[in-house]
């Protein structure tokens, strides 16, 4: 297996949803699982690209981290065939993906939310200003696995009667083999050989040492799906 450093904050995005009916393909944007790169190696395979919340139309109800049990009613409506299409997403080690998502928080704070509105935005900047951000113990115990962005994998993946309905469930740590892998079995192999430079990236602090014994327990006990599904440890 291939394994990348895609641990430098500034690197590691959230990317959007792609469905290209062409190759038959939906690939989900989970949050803080992937980068830039999986998203622009698709854009050129892809019929749809989601957006913003305050971009969503009648023709576009895509938003960026739109969950399977949303996705499928939108398919079912126009009568496009879910179980035709090669679907997939990345899980990430939750212990990972935490710290991840805790550095998010602290270097988006300042910035406007193209989603949100001018008022939620103002607020936003003036507490980032001027109140202490949350310490990441802190940020650990306020996690909500019930919002879109903290979301497990394993509840963004299952439909209204709780099945997984995702084809391909593929592991961050082994970008770009398993995406390379999927490329192929999705049709479109030249998309995979585009994240070949993310090897070159550099690492960022290990996330274990961002830990004390309460919060390691804390993602355990709210990932722990993901955690024993996908076999990983701290």
């Amino acid at each position: 297996m291939i394994f990348i450093a895609l641990m430098l904050n500034n690197l590691i995005t959230s990317f959007s949803v792609r469905i290209s009916h062409r190759h038959k393909f939906v690939f989900l944007a989970t949050p803080r699982t992937a980068s830039t790169s999986v998203r622009d190696a698709l854009n050129e395979y892809s019929d749809i690209r989601s957006v913003y919340k305050t971009q969503l139309s009648e023709e576009n109800p895509f938003n960026h981290h739109i969950s399977v049990k949303e996705l499928i009613p939108i398919f079912n409506e126009r009568k496009w065939n879910w179980d035709e299409y090669e679907s997939a997403c990345f899980v990430r080690n939750p212990y990972d993906r935490v710290v991840s998502l805790y550095h998010h928080y602290l270097e988006t704070g300042g910035r406007t939310a193209p989603d949100k509105s001018i008022l939620y935005n103002v607020a936003r900047k003036i507490r980032y200003k001027y109140l202490p951000l949350k310490s990441f113990t802190e940020y650990v115990r306020s996690i909500d696995v019930e919002s879109r962005l903290q979301i497990p994998v394993s509840k963004f993946v299952q439909d209204e009667a709780g099945d997984v309905r995702v084809s391909s469930i593929l592991k961050f740590e082994e970008l770009p083999h398993c995406f390379n892998e999927w490329t192929r079995a999705a049709g479109v192999v030249d998309a995979g050989s585009l994240l070949d430079k993310l090897n070159s990236s550099r690492e960022r602090r290990d996330y274990r040492g961002y830990y004390n014994e309460e919060t390691q327990q804390i993602v355990l006990e709210k990932y722990r799906e993901d955690i024993e599904r996908f076999d990983y440890k701290f």
